[in-house]
């Protein structure tokens, strides 16, 4: 019998002057989306793309102030006992929330 364990955890740190990190959110997510193999992508282009609109959408449902993070993926749950174990993590300048973000259409 095949177990899914889709629980991931994100942490966002904000980057400030001369590249000091600040831990801003902590997210955990049933999410299996980091495992998935797109047509066309590499495994680690598929990570960024994926870790980017997931941190997008949160930081502005979170209405976080614009600027650089840092988000770290870790898969959690069942694995090696719930510890966390580290998938990568990505850089992005976060322009801040729009009108459009809590627009439902």
């Amino acid at each position: 019998m095949v177990i899914w364990d889709p629980w991931h955890r994100l942490e966002y740190h904000r980057i400030h002057g001369r590249g000091r990190k600040e831990h801003a959110y902590t997210e955990s997510v049933a999410d299996n989306g980091w495992k998935l193999l797109i047509t066309g992508m590499t495994r680690a282009q598929w990570f960024v793309t994926y870790t980017r609109v997931c941190a997008e959408d949160y930081l502005a449902r979170k209405n976080a102030p614009p600027g650089d993070y840092v988000i770290a993926v870790y898969r959690t749950g069942r694995s090696r006992d719930g510890e966390r174990i580290p998938l990568g993590s990505i850089r992005i300048t976060f322009d801040g929330p729009t009108d459009s973000d809590h627009t439902i259409g």
